[in-house]
């Protein structure tokens, strides 16, 4: 039997250009979701060491779990964090420093430089993927070049999507983009099936290394769409179902498991009921458009913002004509069911106990969401499962008039632009070059230096451990990210730190270690190895001889009163 000969390289090249070629719309889309990225200030984020604008709020909690977990040991679970919250120490899923790039990051850590974040190339990748995923979803109804990169242009403008840029690990919504197109997709015969039902495997278990949130949505989304696969395409028996949707749960769980979410540590704290979404969330701006007023909000309501866009609006509303004038086939509408009813699912958990409209509440379902209880803690922020039915509407935008307009194929080319256009007049306006500007938040006095290698922890007394609750909470910081510059400081100079800000952490496994601090700087009895930064209302209890104590950058600074060497020499000052 003669064998084909080898391709050529200038067969694979032909090869490489054609695959481009079809995929130009698509390439497109993504250029614009990365040029949109830029032009809201991502151009200040994108260097790998640009830690400027990471000094804040959630910001500040990814980069330092980042930092302190990749001088952390091999250890398991994989996200084993020892030297942050230190003694207790927590996970990297707790620090949210999105797991799947902080594991390929500690792989990589002896390549990479002391100050190196990913954060801002995800968030550039998930801009240019939203485009990318949101041309292929588009390119299910027309097949049009044009239409494909303006439909994924309108997706990577997406409001919310822009909106949750200052929690990094959530902006993965090209993952749901996907799941939506694994549905809607055409049923080929089993081998098809099987290859989307394993794509959506590979999505839950990549999210739940990401952010477990969006892993529960789309595995609520996966789960839909093995029943339609089983149940309406009848491309599945009902034993491989349940099979398959064992190992959809198994997949998630594992690994979860590997990566320390799932822990004996109690789910963190309250406000289900308040992080809600609100029956008008798809209108309300919340002051984001430069068109339409914010409508009146509950506090809290910010997780579920879920704004459409005017170019959505306009695109939803000229949809919903065209509908009413010639409603689909039934057909089609059947194979929408499963996809529709896990979404509607999702958005009503997204309500929460405390059904809203422009923030006045008109349903408690507090009574029936007591029974749920043991859920509500680590899914608190409900108002993020509106996402799935946000982008099923704007997918429905979308495809409808590229679909009932597909003999006038200009007419409905021209409705997509103009959307894009509304779209952006909408939101750039506010929008360009307002996100991710820099501010001093590093300590730069050169004293820091002098404790590296004679000291071995730092501690912040009181501790400041945001997100739990009991004696390290630090209540009398407030809502300051107090802890943040000492956190790099520590992990500059190869410390320990004993503060941070944690999404979930064992309150009492927490308490004992801040207790016998705050316990010994009362009785003024100072470890050797440790650098101790104290508020200026324990200060009585370290006056000479008992400490010796000195002001560096606003810190208070302290070690024991016998310590040598030249850093505590430098505090031999009156504080």
């Amino acid at each position: 039997m003669d064998r084909l000969p080898p391709r050529g390289p200038r067969e694979s090249t032909v090869r490489a250009a054609a695959a481009l070629r079809r995929r130009a719309p698509e390439l497109a889309a993504a250029l614009f979701g990365l040029l949109w990225f830029l032009a809201v200030g991502g151009y200040r984020a994108l260097p790998p060491t640009a830690l400027g604008w990471l000094g804040q709020g959630d910001h500040a909690q990814h980069l330092l779990g980042w930092l302190f977990f990749r001088r952390s040991r091999w250890a398991l679970p994989l996200g084993r964090i020892d030297g942050f919250v230190w003694p207790s120490g927590t996970t990297v899923g707790f620090t949210d420093s999105n797991p799947l790039l902080a594991l390929a990051g500690k792989l990589a850590s002896p390549l990479l430089p002391r100050d190196f974040q990913y954060i801002g190339l995800w968030l550039g990748a998930c801009f240019a993927l939203q485009g990318y995923f949101g041309a292929r979803l588009t390119a299910l109804a027309s097949p049009r070049p044009r239409d494909r990169a303006l439909g994924g242009a309108l997706f990577a403008l997406s409001p919310v999507l822009l909106e949750r840029v200052g929690h990094d690990t959530l902006c993965a919504h090209f993952a749901l983009l996907l799941m939506i197109r694994l549905h809607l997709g055409p049923a080929e015969g089993r081998p098809a099936a099987r290859r989307a039902l394993a794509a959506a495997a590979v999505l839950v278990a990549v999210l739940a290394a990401v952010h477990p949130y969006l892993s529960v949505m789309a595995l609520v989304l996966a789960l839909a769409l093995l029943w339609k696969l089983a149940a309406k395409d009848r491309l599945l028996g009902g034993a491989e179902a349940a099979g398959l949707a064992l190992l959809l749960l198994a997949a998630q769980a594992a690994v979860l498991l590997a990566f320390g979410f799932l822990t004996t540590a109690p789910a963190h704290g309250p406000g289900f009921g308040q992080f809600a979404t609100d029956l008008a969330a798809f209108v309300n701006p919340l002051g984001r458009s430069s068109v339409l007023p914010a409508l009146p909000s509950a506090p809290g309501g910010w997780e579920g913002y879920a704004y459409l866009g005017l170019g959505g609006l306009a695109l939803g509303a000229v949809a919903a004509g065209l509908v009413a004038r010639r409603p689909p086939p039934r057909e089609r509408l059947e194979g929408l069911v499963p996809l529709a009813l896990a979404s509607l699912l999702l958005y009503a958990f997204a309500l929460s106990s405390a059904v809203r409209i422009a923030g006045r509440t008109v349903l408690d379902l507090g009574p029936f969401y007591q029974r749920f209880t043991w859920l509500l803690g680590p899914l608190r922020a409900s108002g993020r499962f509106a996402w799935p039915l946000f982008y099923l509407l704007l997918a429905g935008a979308v495809s409808v008039p590229l679909v009932a307009l597909r003999e006038r194929p200009r007419l409905a080319t021209a409705l997509l632009a103009g959307a894009v256009l509304l779209e952006l007049a909408d939101l750039a306006p506010l929008a360009v070059g307002s996100r991710f500007a820099p501010r001093p938040w590093r300590l730069e006095d050169p004293t820091w230096l002098l404790a590296r290698g004679r000291y071995q922890h730092l501690a912040l007394v009181p501790p400041q451990v945001v997100g739990v609750a009991g004696p390290c909470r630090g209540e009398l910081y407030g809502d300051d990210d107090y802890w943040a510059p000492l956190a790099y400081e520590a992990y500059r100079l190869g410390m320990t730190f004993n503060s941070g800000f944690l999404a979930r952490g064992d309150h009492e496994r927490l308490a004992r270690p801040c207790l016998e601090l705050l316990g010994e700087v009362a009785a003024g009895e100072l470890r050797p190895d440790t650098l101790y930064v104290v508020h200026p209302s324990l200060l009585a209890a370290l006056r000479p001889p008992r400490a010796r104590c000195g002001r560096l950058e606003g810190y208070l600074v302290c070690v024991r009163a016998d310590a040598a060497g030249p850093f505590a020499a430098a505090l031999s000052l009156p504080p």
